[in-house]
């Protein structure tokens, strides 16, 4: 077996092989965060490299040079195949990774340890090897054959090819957290220079192989990655948990509340670019977020005043290995869908209480008068009377019609889009408004030819009865309404425009929503204020959008919009 010839460099070796083992417990023991298998792979393949150097270099014997020879080359060949597979792995590229790909590049390690494992039989790998007296060692020096420079470059493509994956997906981040390069170029840097000095004969520290001791410094690095970047702990579990498979906003913040990540429904939820945010507390950036603890786990509402959204707010506390808080993981969801039809509810409620109930209880009083058998009515009275239910009837018919025409636009799911002919809907809805334009005294005026458009006909008729019939009550006196039509690149704009009072322009918005009616005509007309709301959701629904241009004192122009097909 030879005799030992140790010296002080022995230790270093021994702490490089020592490191790496630590190193690749640790990385076992996160599994299955992303790429912790590998890294610890990788890790356990550098500690049998720097193990068997050091108990072959410090040994006399030739025969157990040979032996820890072989297994050096298990590390070197392991190192460098699953740094490849760490980085494909940690930066979300397992696809790549299927036993096709794994296996192709496993064929020159495999040929590379056929080769060493039988040095003695060929000169392929070393022409020649022989101990050489260097002093108070004897060296283990070779003549490097076409099998060895096959597999240094076999090995440096492997390296530098994890390297400018790895770069390239970490350029891609914020200024913030583009410093996480620094430490990993480090890593590939003193790795690579001095193996490259070892091989070209340009050693730094003759006669001993520098390469297993930069994982000394190697390991320093990680570590130093391991505190502060959370490396291998809080992203990659995140990211492939829940980044992956969750639809509802996702924001992942660190031990300090800073934001380090988030996804693309987040992206669109926040309204912001992950340069514009990343590395910034949440609250920084987000105030109608509120104050964002990662102690303060649970779940609330909130709303976006800005923009008038509401969220369920979910906050869950990351912790480590050690059970100290990492970070948290922040989960947006948009209810605002639900908020409004919550909301809906409430005000149709309120509707049917005052819109219905106080009708039905003119119509029981209006009845009971006539089935009242003390009350002497004459002829003319109880023709006013029965006038009054009836018109009180067509109101509760108007108000249930209007509901269920609503109702309608929501439920349905599968529209029927036909090419149509306006001119059609204009007339038939004319003829609908023929008794109020007539009591009215309105005077209407209309393009002659409406264009072909694309629609539902029932629907666009319902916009344009909506529509003048608007412009005849609250017209002037006599209301003049026009009906009219423009088109642009894109759209195909209608309106109806009244001489009416005008409306200010700080209640243009009001005037579309559901149960909505402006104060000044809450005392002229009587109406449920769903004509409007129904127009809305109908030219929404048919892919347009309906306005209103009015100045008080103007008259005021409503309009619609259909998109143009080709």
């Amino acid at each position: 077996m030879g005799d030992w010839q140790f010296t002080s460099y022995a230790l270093i070796y021994l702490a490089a092989a020592v490191i790496s083992f630590f190193f690749s417990y640790k990385a076992w023991r996160m599994r299955p965060a992303r790429g912790s298998g590998s890294f610890s792979l990788l890790t356990l393949s550098t500690g049998i490299w720097s193990l068997s150097y050091l108990l072959g270099f410090f040994n006399t014997g030739m025969g157990w040079k040979l032996i820890m020879l072989r297994f050096e080359y298990i590390g070197i060949c392991g190192a460098a195949y699953y740094w490849l597979v760490f980085i494909i792995e940690y930066i979300n590229l397992e696809k790549l990774l299927n036993k096709r790909n794994l296996l192709l590049l496993a064929v020159i390690p495999v040929i590379t340890l056929a080769l060493v494992f039988t040095v003695d039989w060929h000169q392929m790998f070393y022409t020649n090897y022989y101990l050489v007296d260097n002093g108070d060692l004897l060296v283990f020096t070779k003549d490097y054959g076409y099998g060895f420079y096959m597999w240094v470059g076999y090995g440096y493509f492997l390296l530098f090819t994890g390297a400018v994956i790895l770069f390239s997906a970490m350029i891609k981040m914020t200024d913030r957290f583009r410093s996480q390069l620094f430490p990993f170029a480090i890593v590939v840097s003193i790795i690579t220079i001095p193996n490259l000095s070892y091989i070209t004969g340009s050693n730094i520290i003759p006669p001993y192989d520098p390469t297993p001791l930069t994982f000394v410094l190697a390991g320093m690095v990680f570590m130093r990655l391991m505190k502060k970047y959370r490396f291998l702990d809080i992203v990659p579990v995140a990211h492939n948990v829940i980044f992956d498979k969750v639809n509802s906003g996702i924001i992942i913040t660190d031990y300090k509340d800073r934001i380090i990540q988030f996804n693309k429904c987040a992206e669109k939820l926040l309204e912001a670019k992950p340069e514009e945010i990343s590395g910034y507390k949440i609250d920084e950036k987000f105030s109608w977020l509120g104050k964002i603890k990662g102690n303060a786990e649970g779940k609330r509402e909130i709303r976006n005043e800005e923009n008038g959204k509401a969220f369920e707010l979910t906050i869950s506390r990351l912790q480590d290995k050690a059970e100290d808080y990492a970070g948290s993981v922040i989960l947006l969801h948009d209810i605002s869908r639900l908020k409004n039809a919550l909301d809906e509810l409430e005000t149709y409620a309120q509707t049917v209480a005052h819109d219905l109930k106080n009708p039905l209880a003119s119509l029981q009083g209006l009845a009971n008068l006539l089935l009242d058998e003390d009350q002497e009515l004459t002829r003319r009275e109880k023709k006013e009377f029965t006038a009054m239910i009836s018109q009180i009837s067509a109101n509760l018919i108007g108000i249930v019609d209007s509901l269920l025409m609503l109702a309608s636009i929501r439920r349905r799911k599968q529209l029927e889009i036909i090419k149509m002919n306006m001119n059609k809907a204009v007339e038939n809805s004319l003829i609908r408004l023929r008794e109020i334009v007539e009591s009215s005294g309105a005077e209407i005026t209309r393009t002659e030819n409406f264009p072909e458009v694309y629609g539902h006909p029932q629907w666009i008729e319902e916009v344009w009865v909506n529509y003048i019939s608007n412009a005849v009550k609250y017209g002037g006196e006599p209301p003049l309404v026009e009906l009219g039509f423009y088109e642009n690149d894109e759209e195909q704009i209608f309106f109806v425009k009244d001489n009416g009072k005008g409306i200010p322009p700080e209640e243009h918005k009001k005037l579309f929503l559901e149960f909505s009616r402006l104060e000044q005509h809450e005392s002229m007309i009587s109406g449920q204020g769903l004509g409007l709301s129904i127009v809305k959701r109908i030219t929404m629904r048919l892919g347009g959008r309906a306005g209103v241009e009015s100045e008080p004192g103007k008259g005021s122009r409503f309009y619609f919009t259909l998109p143009k097909k080709t």
